[in-house]
């Protein structure tokens, strides 16, 4: 029998996870905060949605320098913040 390591038996990388629910918190908290701000559902919904990707991309943008870039990074970004953005309303 062939030993298999932890980390290949993961859907989803640790790494990855991190990503997603540290953008998932970026998104939810922009997009409650823009609408405490205007009571606009619309407004807060897009400044929620480009925070995380203007984040993300910015992230990316550093790791280019100074760690190591992923594309998957940037798309766990998006996924946890849009998830961020959709599912969660923090009440200021």
């Amino acid at each position: 029998m062939i030993p298999i390591r932890a980390e290949a038996q993961q859907l989803v990388p640790l790494d990855k996870q991190l990503h997603l629910g540290a953008w998932y918190v970026i998104g939810a908290s922009t997009t409650s905060f823009t609408y405490y701000l205007t009571k606009d559902k619309k407004t807060a919904t897009i400044a929620g949605i480009a925070s995380v990707v203007i984040i993300g991309i910015g992230k990316e943008v550093y790791d280019i320098k100074h760690g190591t870039p992923d594309p998957k990074d940037l798309a766990a970004d998006v996924i946890g913040g849009t998830l961020g953005v959709f599912t969660v309303k923090i009440n200021f």
